[in-house]
């Protein structure tokens, strides 16, 4: 657990930084920094793909996917149909749904993290996880253009302000009782995660503000997969994409793997971006989808993840 508290460094690493741009370099990385991340190369290569990669190459596994085949045929390939579908006839309501599912899912892994940590769950705590997707949801929409960006453009800072409120007074209520450090501090920090990106977009840094969420989960679900990996593979390997590999460390390897595929789909989204664009939605949207069960307690995958203080 304090591995995944760890990853939080990236908040102070990100406002160090903000902070030499301001004082030291008189603003020049905010002028050079482009709004939105996507344009970008090493962001695309970096997020979401790996990850996102990640999560289909541990179902390369016979037991798993025996496990996991009706959800597989019956619900993630007629989502991902579905998904381009929709893109093709209605990409505003695409747009709109693949955002708010975003949120959904990147908010909920913290949330449910610590809801693991704290050891706690009820209405207040449900209520918690919607307030943070509310900011987040209106955050990221506020950067990206929609039909709903005239009524952002007037109520975008009033939600994003009121929803870091209600969502800091609310972790207050949650954290004020538990006895876990490591939880508290977890909960807080995943709480702090949308005022401090509202304080990055008003003080010019969009990519910040897309930056620090976006770490946070893609280096969690990081450690969950390689770990997962890891163990899965640790004696005897299951997974097809490793059985090339004599030692079961070479698993190692898997960031190289999943680089490897992030360049190819990079390439089709510079050189093609409706294709690229349309790889990236449907593999984000069913992968959100898979990611809700696989870890879910009593799963496969959840027997080879242990967590410990």
């Amino acid at each position: 657990m304090r591995v995944l508290l760890a990853l939080y460094a990236v908040i102070p690493l990100v406002l160090l930084l903000v902070m030499v741009d301001m004082v030291v370099w008189g603003g020049a990385m905010m002028r050079a920094l482009p709004r939105l991340p996507e344009s970008l190369i090493w962001w695309s290569l970096l997020f979401p793909f790996p990850h996102i990669i990640a999560s289909y190459f541990s179902f390369f596994d016979r037991a798993y996917l025996t496990s996991y085949r009706n959800r597989i045929i019956q619900v993630a390939i007629p989502l991902g149909v579905g998904t381009a579908i929709l893109g093709v006839y209605a990409p505003e309501i695409m747009f709109l749904l693949f955002v708010l599912y975003s949120m959904v899912h990147i908010t909920f892994q913290q949330t449910g993290l610590t809801q693991l940590m704290l050891q706690q769950s009820g209405k207040l705590f449900v209520w918690w996880k919607w307030v943070l997707v509310l900011g987040a949801t209106t955050l990221y929409l506020s950067l990206y253009p929609s039909v709903l960006s005239s009524f952002l453009s007037t109520f975008a800072l009033p939600l994003l302000l009121s929803s870091s409120l209600v969502a800091i007074l609310m972790v207050y209520v949650l954290t004020r009782g538990t006895t876990s450090l490591v939880g508290r501090w977890y909960a807080w920090l995943t709480t702090a995660l949308i005022p401090l990106s509202v304080l990055m977009l008003y003080l010019g840094y969009p990519v910040f503000a897309i930056l620090i969420p976006r770490a946070v989960h893609d280096l969690t679900a990081f450690v969950f997969y390689f770990t997962h990996d890891l163990n899965r593979n640790s004696t005897d390997i299951h997974n097809f994409l490793y059985m090339p590999f004599i030692e079961p460390r070479t698993i190692l390897l898997l960031p190289v793997l999943m680089l490897c595929f992030s360049v190819g789909i990079v390439y089709a989204l510079f050189q093609a971006p409706l294709i690229g664009g349309s790889i990236l939605v449907v593999c984000s949207v069913v992968h959100y989808y898979i990611e809700s069960f696989m870890w879910k307690k009593g799963s496969p995958h959840r027997a080879q993840i242990a967590f410990s203080k």
